[in-house]
């Protein structure tokens, strides 16, 4: 009655990873155990409309690497990627002026930045060297999706998103 018993094959669990979108370059894929959401900030509504959900958001994400051991070096080793900034802008809309010209309002934006302490001669890649750098080069994130949204009203809410954004950041202390 009792046969021999063999443990079910184990899946490989692969890690997740994500491509981000970047400004004027080709997009980059992560591993997000590797570059976990140091801070993040989201505005937007929700529309509901017969039954399905519509309404606009716009995100914003600071991510920071967690340092690799040496043998795990990677490209962002070789340039020295340390941050990477993105943002997206998702509007979905129930209603169609396709009488009128005007089609779907709907559009989706997606911006970002990788932050170095050097800079690639290469493609440009951006110098960070201080937090000012760093704080600029997330109000430039917000521009450039700003400059990208079709919808006035929508563009003014980019600087809410902004400011969440620098209100989930770490604290720097200066108290020594």
């Amino acid at each position: 009655m009792h046969g021999n018993v063999t443990s079910l094959p184990t899946a490989k669990i692969e890690p997740k990873t994500r491509v981000i979108t970047l400004t004027n370059r080709a997009p980059i894929r992560i591993n997000e155990d590797e570059w976990p959401i140091m801070a993040q900030s989201a505005v937007g509504r929700d529309i509901w409309f017969e039954g399905d959900q519509y309404g606009w958001v716009i995100q914003i994400f600071f991510r920071r690497r967690k340092r690799a051991p040496d043998h795990k070096r990677t490209w962002a080793d070789d340039y020295k990627v340390h941050e990477i900034i993105h943002a997206k802008y998702d509007y979905r809309t129930p209603y169609d002026d396709s009488e009128s010209n005007v089609g779907d309002r709907s559009q989706v934006v997606r911006v970002g930045r990788m932050l170095c302490f050097t800079v690639c001669t290469i493609d440009g890649r951006m110098e960070c060297q201080s937090i000012d750098d760093q704080w600029r080069h997330i109000k430039e994130i917000g521009d450039e999706l700003r400059e990208r949204i079709d919808n006035v009203e929508h563009r003014r809410q980019v600087t809410n998103a902004i400011d969440k954004l620098f209100e989930e950041l770490e604290p720097h202390g200066l108290i020594e």
